[in-house]
Formats: structure tokens, sequence, C-alpha cells
């Protein structure tokens, strides 16, 4: 049934930064072969986020639940050498979440039990609390980058001309980006403060 449904609909997929072309190729001939898809598109999720702005050109900040990526784009493009990934993400913050939890007396064992952390980091007065994390990694003893500093650095490694319009352009997608304050001006303003500013 899926197969007929297919045969008669164009498929767009979307792929993660730095995906190798083998993948693609692979994906693409499971598609035509398999499938029968009369067209495939494929495009970088980072890409498809900023479009969906109405933006051509920026920097998209997109973290999920295993991975965070940096990509700058430009003019439609991502700029594969700027691209910055952290594996600091959503579970992280769950994960986080719920030692947090634990110390204040609240103990989970189960993956159901585990799911209500998910929904207290969605709901709950400790989620203003959890995504500290995200900035702040070495909270859980990882040795890398925040997400603001992982930004910064995507764009850096960018062209010199390029830096002013992908700071102004800065496009957040991903579901761990979905906190509260996430989606307005104070999320900015915290993410240069703790860069000490930003020249």
């Amino acid at each position: 049934m899926i197969s007929n449904f297919l045969t008669q609909h164009p498929v767009l997929l979307t792929e993660a930064p730095l995906n190798p072309r083998k993948n693609r190729e692979r994906a693409a001939e499971v598609f035509f072969e398999t499938f029968n898809v009369p067209a495939l598109f494929i495009s970088m999720q980072a890409v498809l986020s900023l479009y969906a702005t109405g933006r051509t050109t920026g920097v998209v900040l997109d973290s999920g639940d295993g991975v965070t990526h940096a990509v700058p784009i430009y003019e439609g493009f991502a700029m594969p050498h700027s691209i910055m990934r952290i594996d600091i993400a959503g579970r992280d913050v769950s994960r986080f979440l719920r030692l947090y939890l634990r110390k204040e007396g609240y103990d989970f064992h189960t993956s159901a039990e585990f799911e209500i952390v998910k929904t207290i980091k969605e709901i709950g007065p400790a989620r203003f609390r959890a995504p500290e994390l995200l900035f702040r990694p070495d909270l859980i003893g990882e040795e890398c980058e925040g997400i603001h500093e992982v930004l910064v650095f995507a764009i850096q490694k960018s062209d010199m001309d390029l830096r002013r319009t992908l700071f102004s352009n800065i496009v957040l997608s991903g579901g761990s980006t979905l906190f509260k304050g996430a989606d307005n001006y104070d999320f900015f303003f915290y993410i240069f403060r703790k860069l000490g500013g930003i020249s």
C-alpha cells in the first residue's frame, strides 16, 4: 500500500550536515529502485530551516535529541568548512535533569519514568535549569564547547565579509531550541553575555 502511494508522489528527504555522499546515493537508490518514486530531492535540514524563515543566507543552530550543529549558509548553500558539531543536545538535557531531580530526592529507573523526566523538561519549573547544560557541557563532565561557542566558531570559520550578515541572521531549529525564552532576544543576549560580547 505504501509503495503504491510513493510511486505517485515525489519525495523530499532531509539529511544531516556533512552526510557522506555514499549515504545519499544509497538513499536515492532505495527510493528509486525499491519504492519507484517519480522524483527525489535531498536537502540539508538546516538549509530548509533557513528557507522556512524566508532567508537564503544565515547560520542555523540546529539542536535535536542527539546532536547540535551550527551551519553557516550562503545563498542557499551550506559552507561545509564552517560547519560545527557537538554531541550535546536534548537527550543530554534530559539526563542532566534526571540527575538534578535525583539530587532533589526523586529517583527514576524505568523508561516510562524517564519519559516523565522528558515531560518535566518541557513543562516543569526545572526546565529553566536544565537547558544550562547546552551552554555548559562541563556540568556533565563533557569537555566540549557550549552551543553559544559552537555558533560563534562556525561564523568565525566563515569568510570575513559574511560574518556580520551571519551574526544578523541566526535561526534556531530543532526540539532542543524550544525551551522557554529560546525564541526571543533574551536568548541571544544570553549568548552574547556568555561570550563576553562580540566585536
